[in-house]
């Protein structure tokens, strides 16, 4: 009965350290993936700090043709000055497209990185959690409340994996839109 006792605390230590072990790897996911998101979020913001400049620079093209056509009626020269203001425009907008298109590329690696580290984490954690709950259910089946503890941290694991599954389809979606918005863009007169 003591040596049944013994390997029953001497499980019940290893299932606390491999429960440990676990959430140890959950927060370094979670504090990898807040890198990764803080580090898109840098990337928007330097993506919409390009935008208001080109849009003010827009803005000023479109101020100087005005002035300037209220100053000087000279056809030619109107159309000269309108002809450079479409070049600048179109070089700009290109300039804003492909910064664009270059920051979703890095981001859907992110989230691809993302997605694996996931896959990854959860086969590990399902095979290890697999593993103990074989050996306690062999060794022990008189401890039926200590597995029952087990598999309801089996069960907030898969929560919280699905969760940040939500999240990920959620930025793919918002990836689409964000396509959908620009192929608009794109289209020419």
């Amino acid at each position: 009965m003591q040596t049944l006792r013994d390997t029953l605390n001497l499980a019940v230590q290893k299932l606390e350290s491999l429960y440990r072990k676990n959430e140890q790897e959950l927060n370094d996911f979670k504090t990898q993936a807040t890198d990764h998101i803080r580090l898109v979020k840098d990337r928007m913001v330097a993506s919409d700090a390009i935008v208001a400049e080109q849009k003010k620079t827009i803005e000023s093209f479109n101020k100087q043709l005005n002035e300037f056509h209220e100053s000087y009626a000279s056809k030619i020269a109107v159309e000269k000055l309108k002809c450079g203001i479409e070049t600048e425009i179109k070089t700009n907008t290109m300039s804003h497209i492909n910064s664009f298109q270059e920051f979703q590329r890095e981001f859907r690696t992110l989230i691809h990185s993302l997605q694996n580290d996931l896959a990854e984490l959860r086969c590990s954690v399902e095979k290890k959690i697999s593993q103990l709950t074989d050996r306690t259910e062999s060794n022990f089946s008189i401890s039926r409340m200590e597995k029952d503890g087990v598999l309801k941290e089996i069960r907030k694991y898969e929560k919280t994996i699905f969760v940040i599954e939500k999240k990920i389809e959620n930025i793919y979606t918002l990836i689409e839109r964000i396509n959908k918005r620009g192929e608009a863009c794109h289209k020419p007169e």
